[in-house]
């Protein structure tokens, strides 16, 4: 009886220091692959004891030097969350070869994407997983990030909407990826032409060049002679009393200027 309870004491202490490695995300149709090393020194024991996928046991042959864990074993489909766990023993580690087939992949596909004066909506299909999209406008001759949205990571339709300061003329917009592969994927751009009859922003300088008067609100930055970032914001009037003395950059609506603060 004595050696019964050492053996059980002993087993359960194996058990306390076995390890687990977790991995998470979603079935795109690729499998696991599997580096399972010996446990012991007369390579006669495989480190691992057991794989579940999604709290059920793994259907594949885990008794090997190597092994592939195939989901299509469990009836997955494409997009699908996927939990695996892998049980080892102490003294051991197994490896996944490849982990990177179930994280989140810049997948959509855009069904739709549109601008209006206020806003930017768009609508997309096929997402695996949540990525967030980069939305960004073409302002001042370069692409300029506007917004950050968080995908549903939906295959099913997703429709998203973002508000935007229109600037005189033709507004183009994008939203884009990044997955893993630090890869972007972009939408088309979306275009919006504002109506003939608005006027183009203009500026000055008032009360005694302490401040910059807009003939309209705007989209504004502000850089020195230097190349260096002053400040930016969206108003009609900009208070420059702290600026020092010098020659400015002044980027307004589509437009770019220079001024000098006396």
């Amino acid at each position: 009886m004595k050696r019964i309870l050492i053996a059980a004491f002993l087993l359960n202490c194996m058990n306390l220091f076995a390890g687990e490695l977790n991995l998470d995300g979603f079935y795109q149709g690729k499998n696991l692959y599997v580096v399972n090393p010996f446990s012991d020194a007369n390579n006669t024991s495989f480190c691992i004891t057991s794989v579940t996928v999604n709290g059920s046991a793994s259907k594949d042959e885990i008794q090997s030097s190597s092994f592939e864990i195939d989901f299509s074993l469990m009836e997955l489909k494409n997009g699908d969350k996927v939990v695996v766990k892998i049980t080892y023993k102490d003294g051991c580690k197994p490896s996944v070869i490849n982990p990177e087939v179930l994280k989140p992949t810049a997948s959509f596909s855009m069904v739709s994407i549109k601008a209006d004066n206020n806003n930017l909506k768009w609508v997309t299909r096929g997402e695996i997983g949540s990525l967030n999209f980069l939305v960004e406008e073409f302002r001042w001759n370069n692409w300029r990030k506007i917004a950050e949205v968080k995908g549903l990571g939906t295959p099913e339709k997703a429709a998203y909407e973002v508000a935007v300061n229109t600037h005189t003329g033709t507004n183009k917009y994008r939203v884009s990826q990044t997955d893993y592969t630090r890869k972007a994927k972009y939408s088309k751009v979306a275009q919006y032409q504002t109506p003939m009859n608005v006027l183009d922003v203009t500026f000055l300088l008032a009360d005694k060049g302490t401040k910059i008067k807009f003939s309209a609100q705007t989209v504004y930055q502000i850089w020195d002679s230097k190349g260096t970032f002053i400040k930016e914001g969206i108003e009609a009037e900009v208070n420059i009393t702290e600026l020092e003395k010098g020659l400015y950059h002044l980027y307004f609506d589509d437009k770019t200027a220079d001024f000098t603060k006396k």
